[in-house]
């Protein structure tokens, strides 16, 4: 299948979902707009999907509702839903929109159990993949009371 015919059968299967394609990424990406329901909570989201299906489709909450703010497990800093691990999914690029409705779903069970609270101990081992600032210090008491920074 031509790329072309894969986006097109990818906008088909998206639209069948209720999402509505809005144009592309500064990548190039397609971009679509439509929602996922967590806990019986309608979420409107943005996902972005790499054409060529070697990543995984981005999911960003768009707006984070705000029992999620100001941080939350598996949310990062944009409202993008962490919901697999990097390079723990291998896409099959002969079927994008089958892979890109089952991350979906994927997105959604994950949601759904942060807005049920039981992903909340995720959000320590989670902490330094989506801190922001520049730098952060940690006082560690030891023989000699050393102050480490860590720069990510």
């Amino acid at each position: 299948m031509t790329a072309n015919l894969m986006l097109n059968a990818l906008t088909n299967a998206l639209a069948t979902n209720g999402f509505i394609y809005i144009g592309q990424s500064e990548k190039g990406w397609p971009i679509y707009n439509g929602s996922i329901v967590a806990a019986d909570i309608i979420c409107p989201v943005k996902i972005i999907v790499d054409p060529n299906g070697i990543e995984l489709p981005i999911i960003q909450l768009d707006p984070v509702p705000k029992r999620l703010l100001p941080i939350a497990p598996h949310i990062g800093n944009k409202g993008n839903i962490c919901y697999a691990a990097a390079g723990s999914i291998v896409l099959d690029i002969f079927d994008l929109p089958g892979q890109v409705l089952s991350c979906i779903d994927r997105a959604e069970l994950i949601l759904t159990r942060i807005i049920k609270g039981e992903m909340i101990n995720d959000l320590e081992e989670e902490f330094f993949a989506y801190w922001v600032g520049e730098q952060i210090f940690i006082d560690i008491e030891n023989e000699k009371m050393d102050l480490f920074t860590y720069y990510l």
